[in-house]
């Protein structure tokens, strides 16, 4: 569940009209529904026998990780995209500092994936490093946020 808080204005719907323009969902909307097609896809073709895409599967993960770390990397603050909480909304000192950093281990965890993909067999390594990666980024979006508020 994501965790939203009033940026301006004192009705609920007024956070929203702030945002109107939102124009990166629909890329990593139909990115993130093709992964998952061909994961279900990978998982029926497993069940009968057959292993075709169980290679693919961590590459494409990795591509889509350095996808989403690109447009992390200069996203403005919004309330559709990008690492919410009630620190990054607070702040956006905090939401710039925390979509830079989580831009970079995107592609850096991208990258690392699609090495692990070309030069090692199997996929046992993708999930250990994106629950790293969604660990490391909250945990930096306290960081940012306790060194921007004042003692």
């Amino acid at each position: 569940m994501h965790t939203c808080c009033a940026v301006g204005g004192s009705r609920p719907g007024d956070v929203f009209k702030k945002f109107h323009k939102i124009k990166r969902r629909s890329g990593i909307s139909l990115a993130v529904q093709f992964l998952l097609t061909a994961a279900q896809f990978s998982l029926l073709l497993y069940n009968y026998g057959q292993g075709l895409l169980q290679e693919f599967l961590p590459f494409a993960a990795g591509a889509l990780l350095i996808f989403i770390g690109n447009l992390l990397f200069r996203a403005r603050p919004n309330v559709a995209f990008g690492i919410r909480n009630k620190w990054t909304l607070s702040d956006p000192k905090v939401w710039r500092s925390t979509h830079r950093c989580a831009g970079l281990t995107f592609m850096s965890n991208g990258m690392l994936l699609l090495f692990f993909s070309l030069f090692r067999s199997g996929s046992d390594d993708t999930f250990p490093v994106i629950i790293v990666l969604f660990v490391v980024n909250y945990a930096a979006s306290y960081l940012f946020y306790r060194r921007s508020v004042p003692h």
